[in-house]
């Protein structure tokens, strides 16, 4: 039993410590966007494959929306896809009201289990999108199967 408390005294210390050295570190974890919003009324994320997202890019039926960081975005990204980073869609939700809300469109982000996302998709929700859903592999599965990307400045 002394040990336990041991292990979890450790435990809780190591913790306090952590986040304390996140909380002065000028480039600590932005806490704000590790929290998971619910909102009522929501439907859970609608995930499509990457081989269907392509089916329905070359019909033109959908849009892509890149909501990486401008950096990531320049190097590469699916070829058409629209930049909308997660942190101008959070601090200036208004930028979506130029888009087309019966449009179909397809979030992604780099990695298949980024949350972004679908945090995007759930503003873009609330903002009266109605055909919304996100790449389930991410970025990075949609060029494991050799699908069409650019490179350069942002459309």
């Amino acid at each position: 039993m002394k040990t336990f408390r041991r292990i979890l005294l450790l435990c809780l210390f190591t913790l306090a410590a952590g986040l304390a050295v996140n909380r002065i570190n000028p480039r600590g974890i932005p806490w704000r966007l590790l929290v998971l919003t619910w909102t009522p009324g929501l439907k859970p994320v609608e995930r499509i494959s990457a081989e269907d997202a392509y089916v329905q890019m070359m019909d033109g039926m959908t849009c892509f929306m890149d909501v990486r960081d401008e950096k990531a975005f320049e190097i590469d990204h699916i070829s058409g896809a629209r930049h909308m980073p997660f942190l101008l869609l959070s601090r200036h939700p208004g930028s979506l009201d130029s888009l087309d809300r019966d449009r179909a469109y397809i979030l992604y982000d780099f990695d298949a289990g980024s949350r972004i996302p679908a945090m995007a998709l759930n503003l873009m929700k609330t903002r009266g999108f109605r055909n919304v859903s996100v790449l389930s592999d991410g970025f990075a599965g949609w060029l494991e199967r050799g699908f069409p990307r650019e490179f350069g400045e942002a459309l």
